[in-house]
């Protein structure tokens, strides 16, 4: 199969003459400045460190960009509020601020645990050295916490990553709806990421570090401009504090759809959490092909990215991205077909420079690759068809960490135009090419084989994510003695209801979800609680067990239906709630009834959206 590249259309942005409101208030009272203390190593020997660390005889590590710096003095929720003066404006909001500073950092992101945040709450981000104010909802950061911690009920914090911002403060603004009580606003800074290598200013003085004199600019080559449109820089945080540099791919699939599905390797994002930290770097290039120029148009996606397929044996990662591709970035196409002996480039980003273009050619012998250790991986030719990865030498040029995940696009034929005869067949794994090695070997996964293990699912139409037909309906009751609401979609479990017990008032079909496994839908796991006579649903296998474990009085009673983790193609969100008078949970995937629940019931936790469903058969 071999699917075309695709550039939409640019249609000139129609800007709003709406002025959103939360830009124009200012903390008049004095802003708390924590500082931390100095760093013992200077900025060149923390960035001399980071390269060296990546200069070993293999590759296959993303370039580290920062690391965990402790914020004793706000690590804790009353630690936090103690710092707090809020300054209640004559609508009733509040509105509190606090700044630190990280000495010696070229940037920083926050890293905040969230006990309790109103979804109608903002979080301000913002830095004295740039004019951008990054701003996120309540009910975002509460989304992405609820996903991330599907993977990991026992990990005990409720984190969620900042953005980037450039400098040595940071500042977080909190802004509450004139409802909400400060008290109810349970947040700590129990870190940060302290970044010293900055990945929007081009460092000339990355030459001390790493030989990139081998690697032209992505400009030397005219016919790769569109190409290159669909290669971002990419930030992201750990849950650790660690940030890290790797190189991914937009690609498309076969509707032209638009979606901004983007492939990277799985040794740069490894969880959802990284995934929802991401920050990718548009266009970020140099204008020139015989010199370095610092890239000034280009464009920064600040809002994450939900993980939908992973792969170790190819090395592969589908993200999807939490907005749209900038206007003018190409959607890559790919090929599922045999590539060994074909003409190859790669569009890079070596030690998070502006691209960069390897030209080579891919082997004609696949290759077995085993990881050795944390920091390196041993590769072997092999003529399996069901090896993992291509082996492909390079004529002119060689990658570097910050390279990796960057994705490889083969030849067919010979191109006429610049768009439409290079397709991707898969992203950088590691190796041992260099400006000093120039013979070296990188090795990439296997788009073909990472695509029919599961790719497919999310690329194609001819592979739809469970058949309507083996949708059915989930039926709602409320449960006038308890004040509860119980769902099946059980046919016979709903007339049983209906004709013995009179408390249940049937509400109807809730939402559609499937009776059986398929791609893309995982079960959802269905508990009795013995004690208050409630149900409670979950879609994370994480969550069922750690229910199993800790809670006695919880009945598993198997699975209820199957749905989707992530968003597919026609489902919607499905919201939970969690009932501070009751104990139990309330799902709705009604969007008003979600937004009157979050203003009107304060007993009501939103706790995220559970898992996706469809509103109709």
């Amino acid at each position: 199969m071999w699917v075309d590249s695709y550039t939409p259309a640019v249609i000139m942005e129609i800007k709003s003459a709406v002025t959103d409101e939360s830009t124009t208030l200012y903390y008049s009272k004095k802003t708390p400045v924590i500082t931390l203390e100095p760093l013992s190593d200077s900025q060149e020997v923390l960035e001399t460190r980071s390269h060296r660390a990546q200069r070993s005889t293999t590759l296959g590590n993303p370039l580290q960009a920062g690391f965990k710096r402790s914020i004793p003095a706000v690590e804790t929720i009353e630690k936090f509020a103690s710092y707090l003066d809020w300054e209640m404006f004559a609508d009733g909001r509040h509105l509190a601020a606090l700044s630190v500073v990280s000495p010696q950092a070229v940037g920083s992101r926050f890293v905040l645990n969230v006990e309790q945040l109103h979804p109608r709450a903002q979080l301000r981000f913002s830095s004295p050295v740039s004019d951008e104010v990054f701003i996120v909802s309540g009910e975002d950061v509460i989304n992405s916490i609820f996903v991330n911690k599907q993977e990991g009920l026992d990990s005990g914090n409720d984190l969620y990553v900042g953005p980037y911002l450039e400098g040595e403060q940071i500042t977080l603004e909190i802004l509450l709806p004139k409802e909400i009580s400060t008290i109810d606003t349970k947040i700590s800074i129990p870190y940060l990421s302290h970044m010293f290598i900055d990945p929007v200013e081009y460092q000339q003085t990355s030459s001390r570090y790493s030989d990139l004199s081998c690697m032209p600019n992505a400009a030397c080559e005219p016919t790769a401009q569109t190409r290159s449109d669909s290669v971002a820089k990419m930030v992201f945080t750990d849950a650790y504090g660690d940030s890290y540099m790797c190189t991914g791919t937009l690609i498309n699939d076969t509707q032209n759809s638009s979606t901004p599905y983007f492939l990277t390797a799985n040794h740069c994002i490894e969880s959802r959490q990284e995934a929802s930290t991401l920050q990718t770097f548009w266009f970020y290039k140099s204008s020139f092909c015989s010199f370095d120029s610092t890239p000034s148009n280009y464009k920064k996606l600040t809002k994450g990215a939900d993980l939908l397929f992973s792969q170790g044996a190819t090395d592969t990662v589908l993200l999807r991205l939490r907005e749209p591709a900038p206007l003018g970035a190409t959607y890559a196409g790919w090929t599922t077909a045999s590539v060994v002996r074909s003409t190859a480039n790669v569009i890079h980003h070596p030690d998070g420079q502006p691209q960069k273009i390897a030209k080579g050619s891919v082997s004609s012998a696949y290759a077995d690759c085993k990881e050795l250790d944390y920091e390196s991986f041993f590769c072997t030719a092999s003529r399996s068809s069901s090896a993992g990865y291509l082996q492909v030498g390079y004529t002119n040029s060689a990658t570097a960490s910050g390279s990796s995940g960057a994705g490889l696009f083969v030849e067919r034929g010979s191109p006429s135009s610049s768009t439409g005869q290079w397709y991707i067949a898969g992203q950088l794994y590691g190796g041992d090419s260099s400006c000093g090695n120039r013979y070296g070997t990188d090795y990439y996964g296997r788009f073909e084989l990472a695509f029919k293990a599961g790719l497919t699912t999310w690329l194609t139409s001819d592979k739809p994510i469970g058949s309507s037909d083996n949708r059915s309906g989930v039926f709602r009751f409320y449960n006038t003695k308890t004040g509860t609401h119980f769902f099946t979609n059980s046919e016979a479990e709903r007339d049983n209801v209906i004709n013995k017990y009179a408390s249940f008032i049937y509400e109807g079909e809730a939402f559609y979800a499937h009776q059986a496994s398929g791609v893309a839908l995982s079960p959802v796991y269905r508990f009795y609680h013995k004690v208050l006579g409630s149900h409670f649903y979950t879609i994370s296998k994480s969550e069922k067990e750690h229910v199993e474990r800790t809670y006695p009085d919880y009945i598993y009673e198997g699975i209820a239906w199957y749905a989707a983790p992530a968003a597919v193609p026609g489902s919607t969100a499905l919201y939970r709630f969690y009932n501070t008078k009751t104990g139990t949970h309330f799902y709705t995937v009604n969007t008003q009834e979600k937004d009157s629940i979050i203003n009107k019931y304060a007993s009501y936790i939103y706790e995220g959206i559970a898992y996706h469903v469809w509103v109709k058969k």
